[in-house]
C-alpha cells in the first residue's frame, strides 16, 4: 500500500463520516419539522455517493479499457436514478406541501446509510487490497470473490472504527430513552470490540471475550427491567428488547461459525457480516422511526390503545431460549477458538475418495473430530469416543441416530464447559446481586450470598480448576451427586454426598440443597426468577402440578429419573473397576451420558420453558433426583412451614403465602388452617411464602427450633404470637 493510495483511503473515511454525521443528525434533530424539499436532497445526495463509491469500486477491480470505464460509470449513473424516481413519486402524491419523516422515507434513509457504509467498506478493501477480478460468466456463479470482499469490507477497522463514530454522533443528537437507550449503545459498543476488527485471527478470542462481556452486561440490564416490571413491558421498550436480542443472535452465530473455522478469515465471517448489517438496520431504523405516527397529524388514528406488550410470556420465553443460544454460541467459541480447521474447499483437494460417500459428509465427521478430540474429558473412559462413523471396506457409514447422539454430547460437553458455566453465572448472578440489594429479609440475603459461593466453588472452580487429587475426595461435591461413579475412588464421594444431603435435611428441609448449594439456587433466585414465580398459575400445565404431593405421572417420572442414574453409575463403575465398557451410548460412558441429559440439555429446555410450564420445574416434576431424595428426608425430618396462629389464616383472604410460593404449592393455606403447619416433598424453604404473608404469621421450623422447645427456650417467632394474634385477628376485621 502506498502513501497515496493510504491518502484516499482516509479521505474517503473522513468525508463518509462527516457527512452522515452532519446530514443525519440535522434530520434526526428536525425529524418532525424537516421540509420534503430537503429530504428529497439529502437522499439524493446520499445514493449518489454510494453510486461513485460502486463505481469506483469495479474500475479498480476491473483491467483497464474502454468499455471497463464505461460500465462502472453506467453503473454510478444508473444506481444513482433510484432516489430519483422516488423524489419523482413523492412530488406527484404531494410530497411538496409535508414535512417531517414518514415512515417511507425513514426506511428509505436506513437503506442509504447501509448502502454508503458497505460500499465504502468494500471500496477500502479493494483499495488497500489490490485484485483485477475478471467478470465473465464463471466468475459471476462459482466465484466466492464478492463474498470475500464484502465480508472484508464489513470485518475491518476501516468499516468498523468509522461505523461506530457515526453511531455515536447520533446517538449523543438523539439521546434515545428507555430500552432502546441501552440498546443503542450496546450495539456500537460490540462493534467497537468485534474481534473481527483487526483483520486477522489473533484478536479473535481477546475480541470474543470483550464482546461476551459487553452482552452479559446489557442482558444483566434488560433481564432487570422485565423483572422489575413483573414481566409486563410497553410496547416500545418490549421492540426494543426483542431486535437488540436478535442482534446478540446474529453475533452470536457468526462468532461461533468464525472461530471454529479461523481459516480463511473473510469467507467464514460472512454470517457475522450480516449480523453488523442487521445491527445497523435496526439502530438507524429505530431512530428514524420512532415516535413519527404521534408527531404526524394525519397519523393520530394509527395510535395503538394498548401501551403494554401483546403476548408478554411469548416475548419471556423468547428472551429466555435467546440468552441460553447465545451464552452457548459464545462458550463454544471461547472452546473453540484456540483451534485452526482446515476449510472446505481446501479439505477437498486432499480427501481420499470413498464410494458412496459424498465429500461434504466426510468434511462434516472430520470437523466434528476435530472439535472434540482436544476436549475428550478423562471420565468418558474410553479413548476414542467418536460415533459418526464405522469404517468397513473403505467407506465410512452415517446413521441419523449416531450424529443425534453426537450433537447431542457437544451440546452437552459445552453447557458444562467452564466459560459457559462462568457466563451463565455471571448473568445470572448479577440478578441475584441485585435481588439481594433489594431485600430486606437478613436471612434470605444470607442463604442467596451462599448460594453464589456454592455455585462459585462447586459449580465453576471445583470441577475445573481445582486439583483433583483431593477435591474429588470430598463429600459434597455437587457434580458427584448426579454424576454417579466415573471412578471406583469417587465411590465415596457419591455416597457421601447423599448422605450429607439427606442428613442436612432431616435437620432444616430441602432447602439446604435446593435453595443453597444447588446451581438452581442461583439461576432461579434473581430478580427474574421470581418474578416468572406468577407462571406457576398461569401455565396449564403447572396447574395440574399445583399439589403438595407429585402426581403419579410425575412419581413415574422422578422413578425413572433415579432408575437410571442407579443403572449409568453400575456400567460406569463396571468399566472403570474392570477396564471393559460392555454397555455404552455409542462409546459414550453412560453416567456421562445420563449427566449431560439430565443437567445439561433437559434442565435448560425446562428453565427456557418456564412460561409454560411454571417455575422451579426441575423441583415441581420430580426429575432432579438429589432433589427430590433431599425432598423425601424433609418430609421425614424436623423443618416445616409453621404458622403463629391459625385463627389468622382462617380469616386471610390474599392467599399471598401460596401465590408467591417458588414452588406453586397451592395447599398450603389449607394445611395451616387444618394442621398449623405444612410439610411437602417438593417445598425447597425458598421463603417467598414468608415474606409475602401480610400478617408476618409463618416461619421456619426445623431441628433449631425443636431443641429451643426442648431446652424451654423461648422462640423469637413464637414469644410474641400470643400477644400478636388478638392484634393480627383486628387487623383482619378492620380490612373486611
Amino acid at each position: 500500500m502506498n502513501s497515496l493510495t493510504f491518502t484516499l483511503g482516509i479521505i474517503t473515511i473522513v468525508v463518509m463520516v462527516a457527512y452522515v454525521s452532519a446530514v443525519f443528525a440535522y434530520v434526526l434533530k428536525n425529524k418532525f419539522t424537516i421540509s420534503f424539499l430537503k429530504l428529497a436532497s439529502i437522499g439524493i445526495f446520499t445514493a449518489m455517493m454510494a453510486s461513485m463509491l460502486n463505481a469506483l469500486t469495479f474500475y479498480i477491480t476491473t483491467t483497464r479499457s474502454l468499455l471497463n470505464t464505461a460500465t462502472a460509470f453506467v453503473i454510478g449513473m444508473a444506481l444513482m436514478t433510484q432516489p430519483l424516481v422516488a423524489t419523482f413519486i413523492g412530488v406527484i402524491h404531494g410530497g411538496l406541501s409535508r414535512k417531517g419523516l414518514t415512515r417511507a422515507i425513514g426506511v428509505s434513509f436506513t437503506g442509504l446509510i447501509i448502502w454508503n457504509e458497505v460500499s465504502m467498506g468494500i471500496f477500502l478493501y479493494y483499495l488497500f487490497n489490490p485484485i483485477i477480478i475478471h467478470f465473465d460468466y464463471y466468475h459471476i456463479f462459482y466465484s466466492l470473490s464478492f463474498v470475500y470482499a464484502l465480508s472484508y469490507g464489513i470485518n475491518t477497522i476501516y468499516f468498523l472504527v468509522p461505523m461506530t463514530v457515526e453511531m455515536a454522533v447520533l446517538y449523543f443528537v438523539y439521546k434515545p430513552k428507555g430500552m432502546h437507550k441501552y440498546a443503542a449503545i450496546s450495539i456500537f459498543t460490540m462493534d467497537l470490540v468485534s474481534p473481527t476488527i483487526l483483520g486477522n485471527n489473533d484478536f479473535v478470542f481477546i475480541g470474543g471475550v470483550l464482546e461476551m462481556a459487553i452482552m452479559i452486561i446489557f442482558m444483566v440490564i434488560f433481564l432487570e427491567y422485565i423483572a422489575s416490571h413483573r414481566l409486563l413491558m410497553p410496547k416500545k421498550d418490549a421492540y426494543h428488547i426483542k431486535m437488540i436480542f436478535i442482534d446478540y443472535l446474529f453475533m452470536g452465530i457468526g462468532t461461533f461459525l468464525g472461530t471454529i473455522m479461523l481459516k480463511p478469515f473473510g469467507l467464514v465471517w460472512i454470517f457475522y457480516a450480516m449480523g453488523i448489517i442487521f445491527g445497523m438496520w435496526y439502530y438507524y431504523h429505530s431512530m428514524f422511526l420512532e415516535n413519527i405516527n404521534k408527531a404526524l397529524p394525519e397519523n393520530k388514528e394509527k395510535i395503538p390503545r394498548k401501551v403494554r406488550a401483546a403476548k408478554p410470556r411469548n416475548l419471556i420465553f423468547f428472551v429466555l431460549l435467546s440468552s441460553f443460544i447465545i451464552e452457548f454460541l459464545m462458550a463454544a467459541s471461547m472452546d473453540f477458538a484456540t483451534y485452526d480447521y482446515v476449510p472446505f474447499y481446501r479439505f477437498i483437494d486432499t480427501v481420499p475418495v470413498y464410494s458412496g460417500v459424498s465429500v461434504t459428509s466426510v468434511y462434516v465427521h472430520i470437523v466434528l473430530r476435530e472439535f472434540i478430540s482436544p476436549f475428550v474429558p478423562a471420565t468418558t473412559g474410553v479413548s476414542n469416543f467418536l460415533v459418526l462413523y464405522d469404517m468397513a471396506g473403505g467407506v465410512y457409514k452415517f446413521t441419523p441416530v449416531s450424529i443425534f447422539i453426537e450433537i447431542f454430547y457437544i451440546i452437552g460437553y459445552i453447557t458444562e464447559s467452564p466459560p459457559f458455566l462462568i457466563i451463565m453465572g455471571l448473568e445470572m448472578g448479577a440478578l441475584v446481586i441485585s435481588r439481594i440489594r433489594k431485600l430486606a429479609d437478613r436471612g434470605k440475603k444470607i442463604n442467596l450470598a451462599f448460594a453464589l459461593t456454592a455455585f462459585a466453588i462447586y459449580t465453576v472452580a471445583g470441577p475445573n480448576f481445582l486439583n483433583p487429587i483431593w477435591y474429588n475426595k470430598l463429600p459434597l461435591w455437587l457434580s458427584t451427586g448426579y454424576e454417579a461413579a466415573l471412578y471406583p475412588y469417587l465411590v465415596l464421594p457419591l455416597i457421601g454426598s447423599y448422605v450429607l444431603y439427606a442428613f442436612l435435611a432431616l435437620l432444616f428441609g430441602r432447602r439446604s440443597y435446593c435453595s443453597t448449594l444447588c446451581p438452581a439456587a442461583v439461576m432461579y433466585g434473581g430478580s427474574l426468577g421470581q418474578a416468572m414465580v406468577k407462571y406457576n398459575y398461569e401455565s396449564k400445565l403447572s396447574k395440574k402440578e399445583s399439589g403438595k404431593y407429585f402426581s403419579n405421572t410425575v412419581l413415574s417420572i422422578a422413578s425413572m429419573s433415579w432408575i437410571l442414574a442407579i443403572l449409568a453409575s453400575l456400567f460406569s463403575y463396571y468399566y472403570t473397576s474392570t477396564g471393559r465398557l460392555f454397555f455404552s451410548i455409542y462409546g459414550i460412558d453412560p453416567s456421562v451420558f445420563y449427566s449431560y441429559f439430565m443437567w445439561d440439555i433437559l434442565w435448560y429446555i425446562f428453565f427456557i420453558s418456564i412460561p409454560f410450564t411454571g417455575m422451579s420445574p426441575c423441583r415441581k416434576y420430580g426429575w432432579c433426583s438429589t432433589g427430590t431424595l433431599a425432598g423425601v428426608f424433609s418430609v421425614l425430618g424436623f423443618f416445616k412451614l409453621k404458622v403463629k396462629d391459625k385463627n389468622i389464616c382462617k380469616n386471610c383472604t390474599t392467599r399471598d403465602c401460596a401465590s408467591s410460593c417458588e414452588v406453586g404449592l397451592s395447599t398450603m393455606p389449607d394445611d395451616f388452617i387444618e394442621k398449623g403447619y405444612f410439610k411437602s416433598v417438593k417445598c425447597v424453604g425458598a421463603g417467598d411464602c414468608i415474606r409475602a404473608c401480610p400478617y408476618n404469621n409463618i416461619y421456619f421450623y426445623d431441628v433449631r427450633n425443636f431443641v429451643r422447645e426442648k431446652l424451654k427456650i423461648a422462640n423469637k417467632h413464637e414469644s410474641s404470637s400470643g400477644a400478636m394474634s388478638e392484634m393480627k385477628q383486628q387487623n383482619i376485621i378492620t380490612k373486611k
